[in-house]
């Protein structure tokens, strides 16, 4: 296997956790011993600001129908969970607006692929 990292390529991705995402995943694709064809899973687990100003923990993961080897970001869906807090313990319709504000802002819904927002641990909406 022959090593295809480019110190100074992934450089440029060093502050953007799903364009080095991206970077990676293109790496592993184009290695057909690694992967068959359009096959293969990645994500990245990062924090993002909210519509509201405020850190929201993301994973991005690769979408379905998207090759390893040509993924762009919009490849990526994107799943967030919100954090309870004493005052709200479940979500309102705010925060679940919120999440889809979210995912739609980043280009990760895409009509290849779902976009699966989690609304509370062990329930989710499409």
């Amino acid at each position: 296997m022959k090593n295809r990292w480019n110190d100074d390529e992934a450089a440029r991705f060093a502050e953007d956790p799903l364009q080095m995402r991206v970077y990676t995943s293109r790496l592993i694709g184009s290695d057909e011993d690694l992967v068959l064809h359009g096959g293969g899973n990645t994500s990245v687990k990062t924090t993002i600001e909210n519509l509201f100003g405020e850190p929201e923990d993301v994973l991005y993961v690769k979408g379905s129908g998207w090759d390893l080897a040509t993924i762009e970001a919009a490849g990526f869906a994107t799943s967030i969970t919100p954090t309870p807090t004493r005052s709200s313990p479940y979500p309102t319709p705010q925060m679940v607006n919120n999440e889809s504000a979210i995912c739609m802002a980043t280009a990760s819904c895409s009509s290849r692929m779902s976009c699966r927002v989690s609304c509370w641990p062990g329930k989710s909406r499409r």
